[in-house]
C-alpha cells in the first residue's frame, strides 16, 4: 500500500508530464501506483521502485501525441467508412 506522500510524488510527477487528457493521465495514474506496489514487494525502496516502474513507460507526454495520433486515425477510419458506405449505397439504389 502506498502512503499519502508516495501517492502525492506519483500525482505530481504524473500531472507535470505534459499529457494534457485528463482520462490518459488518471489511468496513467493508476497503473503507475499499481505497478509501484508490485516492485514494492521485492524493492523496498520506494525511490527505485518508482523509478523502475518510470523507465518502463518511457516518456509519458510520448504516451500523450501516440494516444492523440490513435484517436485521429480512428476518426478518420470512421469517416472514410461512411463514405464508402454512401458510395455502395448509392450503387445499389
Amino acid at each position: 500500500m502506498l502512503t499519502s506522500l508516495q501517492i502525492k510524488a506519483i500525482t505530481y510527477d504524473v500531472n507535470h508530464s505534459g499529457i494534457t487528457s485528463s482520462e490518459l493521465r488518471d489511468d496513467l495514474f493508476d497503473h503507475i501506483c499499481c505497478l509501484v506496489e508490485k516492485e514494492l514487494e521485492t524493492q523496498p525502496d520506494f525511490k527505485k521502485a518508482y523509478l523502475s516502474v518510470r523507465k518502463q513507460f518511457g516518456s509519458l507526454r510520448a504516451i500523450q501525441i501516440k494516444t492523440d495520433l490513435e484517436i485521429e486515425n480512428s476518426k478518420r477510419f470512421n469517416a472514410f467508412i461512411k463514405v464508402c458506405n454512401y458510395v455502395f449505397v448509392s450503387f445499389y439504389m
